[in-house]
């Protein structure tokens, strides 16, 4: 049985969505209301529907980033809803930024100067696998001279390992796990060169 990992600094802000008390489905009256039930697959609430994390990057390389097929997830508001759902062995990504505006007055952005890398191996060396919820995903690729689209070659399900160029897409969860699960909670997450920053929304 695998484990599944909870996957540090990026997954907080995806969970963060659903805990943060300034949203309207954690208010006193919404307390009341059972808890939707989350997705099987994936084993937690995703971020709402209409407010997905954007994640752009502008280059990066994919280990065996497969194409899994369209699935139905629920989010923290107990929308059903249909995402597209990648694996990956490991993916690093240049310059990445992701950004939350959810909040009604201000907007989070984290972001990395460097090369971030999700999953890989862990201290252990163990191989980690990770599963990411998506829609909306764009990157071209180098040998399109970075102004063509790629995605589509992932539509065809197979596995690839290709380096990446102009990376976007609306994001709604991703965990990682080992695939031969043992305790801790080492997780594959480099974010160098790493930024928090906040800023007010309706404000020059």
């Amino acid at each position: 049985m695998r484990r599944a990992l909870a996957f540090g600094a990026t997954l907080a802000l995806v969970v963060g969505t659903a805990v943060v008390p300034d949203l309207p489905y954690l208010s006193a009256d919404a307390a009341l209301v059972a808890s939707p039930a989350p997705a099987p697959q994936i084993g937690f609430l995703t971020t709402p529907r209409d407010k997905p994390l954007k994640v752009t990057a502008r280059a990066g390389y994919a280990a065996s980033i497969q194409y899994k097929g369209t699935e139905t997830v629920v989010d923290a508001n107990g929308v059903s809803f249909q995402a597209a759902h990648y694996t990956f062995r490991a993916l690093t990504l240049d310059d990445l930024t992701i950004s939350d505006g959810s909040r009604t007055d201000y907007a989070l952005t984290l972001g990395s100067s460097g090369t971030a890398q999700l999953g890989g191996t862990n201290a252990a060396g163990q191989q980690m696998q990770t599963d990411l919820w998506a829609n909306n995903l764009y990157a071209s690729s180098p040998l399109l001279l970075c102004v063509l689209p790629a995605a589509w070659l992932l539509s065809l399900g197979i596995s690839l390992s290709v380096h990446l160029c102009d990376v976007r897409m609306d994001l709604y969860a991703l965990k990682a796990f080992n695939p031969s699960p043992t305790s801790g909670r080492d997780n594959p997450v480099r974010l160098p060169g790493a930024s928090l920053s906040v800023s007010s929304k309706g404000t020059s």
